[in-house]
C-alpha cells in the first residue's frame, strides 16, 4: 500500500521516520511526473497543515 500511495503521488515520504531509499525514489518519480499531490505548484506538507489547523489557520 505505501509503495502504491507514493508512486501515485497520494502520500508524502517523511524522511525523519523512514530513510529507505526506495521510498524517496518513488516520491521523486511521482514529483517529476506531477502525479497526485505533486500536481499542485506548492503542495503543503501534512505536518504543516496540521500545525496550521491547530493554530486556526487551515
Amino acid at each position: 500500500p505505501q509503495e502504491q500511495m507514493l508512486k501515485k503521488g497520494f502520500a508524502w515520504h517523511y524522511t525523519a521516520y523512514d530513510k529507505r531509499p526506495e521510498l524517496a525514489k518513488w516520491q521523486s518519480q511521482a514529483q517529476a511526473a506531477r502525479k497526485g499531490l505533486w500536481a499542485a505548484s506548492k503542495p503543503q506538507e501534512p505536518w504543516e497543515y496540521r500545525k496550521a489547523k491547530r493554530n486556526g489557520n487551515a
